[in-house]
């Protein structure tokens, strides 16, 4: 039997459980309404997706399902130039979304690709990390991603099959963002869902749980019992303390979208993305997140302002070439209602397509933290991680040689003047902040 597929089997006693089934949870925001979960396509598109409400035992949800229209395999006409021999192979995917609320929590649970018939914009991304900070094992990491802090948004993903120590994968607490963990649970938090009620008993059952945006967990399959599992994520979050040693991956947090500064950090970037300053920032093209799961991306369509994208390699000048066309007063609104989606081999969409801004990395410095622009959320580094590099650099100095101790504070010194301006840059910008219509 598949490791994926549904099963039942008694607990402790003999008394049968709840089947369960490997699934990915999503975590989503506040919403007045469900069609604001729900990707615009959804929503807008009518019959080509299904949209009904459903009851999961008790509790009403909305489910969300549809398929593909059939085409031929890509492949097809390859090897039909190879060998003269003709492929009327087709293929389609089916997809589903399930939404409920447990508790005031908004759930999405996706099936096939139905992770894209979700709002971009309300996935909470912080999930993930939220449950594996509180139930990993850190001595038993298999698998990590992380994103560095910085305009170049360089992407790692590092396996280890047997797993091991988290700091072995040679991570930078606070100068990477971790954006996927995949390991074993620690049996002392072990939370009571369904499948460790089918084999909890078993002599070494050791679950494993895969993080990132989603979690990637076997949960019950009948009403209830699924139910009852979102009901103890809810409870592992809310009691469950973070791991020490984890502890340190959640320095690094999403300013929350209507913090005042992030109006002006997007105004920032759109300057910076047509006038390059160094001594203020970095502006970088990034995947958003979507596409580092699920089929590749060979192709992208969308536009910026009056200019229309549609190639196969999307770069920095595609989005600078939009923005730059108008007037300065013009580039942030420009850039934040441009949109850009990826499409796959058939030239079908992955997905609902984002903002722009989703599609860039940015780093704006600070004297007293630095802010970094990853798939359209900022992020603050504050006092923590500034005083993790102080610690980095002055353990650095002090094993240098001399003379390079010597020209490295000669150089962080001459660095102070700019650093003081950039400061005084964003405050009179805080100060007097850029009219905008959102």
């Amino acid at each position: 039997m598949s490791k994926d597929a549904a099963d039942t089997i008694g607990d402790a006693d003999g008394a049968p459980t709840s089947p369960t089934r490997q699934m990915t949870v999503y975590r989503m925001l506040p919403a007045k309404k469900v069609t604001e979960l729900l990707a615009r396509k959804i929503v807008e598109e009518d019959g080509e997706f299904t949209r009904t409400e459903v009851m999961v035992g008790d509790t009403p949800g909305v489910l969300v399902y549809g398929e593909t229209e059939v085409a031929p395999v890509e492949w097809a006409d390859a090897v039909t130039t190879l060998t003269q021999v003709e492929i009327e192979f087709t293929s389609t995917a089916a997809s589903a979304a399930l939404l409920v609320t447990v508790d005031g929590v908004n759930y999405a649970i996706a099936f096939g690709h139905g992770r894209y018939y979700l709002r971009e914009g309300k996935i909470d991304t912080q999930f993930g990390l939220d449950i594996a900070v509180r139930l990993l094992d850190p001595d038993q990491i298999r698998k990590i991603t992380r994103w560095a802090l910085s305009a170049k948004a360089r992407v790692d993903q590092n396996n280890v099959p047997g797993g091991q120590g988290l700091w072995a994968f040679g991570l930078r607490e606070h100068a990477e963002l971790v954006r996927n963990l995949a390991g074993q649970v620690r049996a002392e938090v072990m939370p009571q869902i369904s499948n460790v009620r089918r084999r909890g008993h078993y002599r070494g059952f050791r679950m494993s749980i895969v993080c990132s945006a989603s979690v990637q967990v076997r949960l019950g399959i009948e009403g209830e019992s699924l139910i009852a599992d979102l009901r103890e994520l809810n409870r592992v979050i809310r009691d469950v303390d973070p791991h020490p040693q984890l502890d340190a991956l959640q320095w690094v947090r999403r300013m929350p979208a209507d913090d005042p500064m992030v109006e002006l950090l997007d105004s920032a970037t759109a300057d910076l993305l047509v006038k390059p300053d160094p001594t203020f920032g970095e502006v970088g093209i990034a995947y958003p997140a979507r596409y580092y799961d699920g089929p590749d991306v060979h192709r992208y369509r969308g536009w910026i302002g009056n200019v229309t994208i549609n190639t196969d390699d999307l770069t920095i000048d595609d989005i600078q070439a939009g923005v730059g066309a108008h007037n300065p007063d013009e580039y942030w609104q420009i850039l934040s209602t441009g949109r850009i989606e990826g499409l796959d081999q058939q030239s079908q969409s992955l997905g609902d397509d984002v903002s722009a801004l989703n599609w860039l990395a940015a780093e704006i410095i600070d004297p007293d933290c630095r802010y970094i622009l990853l798939d359209g959320g900022w992020y603050k580094l504050g006092e923590q991680y500034l005083d993790y590099v102080d610690h980095v650099v002055n353990d650095a100095f002090a094993r240098a040689p001399p003379g390079v101790c010597r020209l490295a504070r000669r150089a962080a010194r001459r660095q102070r003047p700019l650093r003081r301006r950039q400061l005084q840059h964003l405050r009179r910008r805080e100060r007097h902040p850029i009219s905008v219509s959102r």
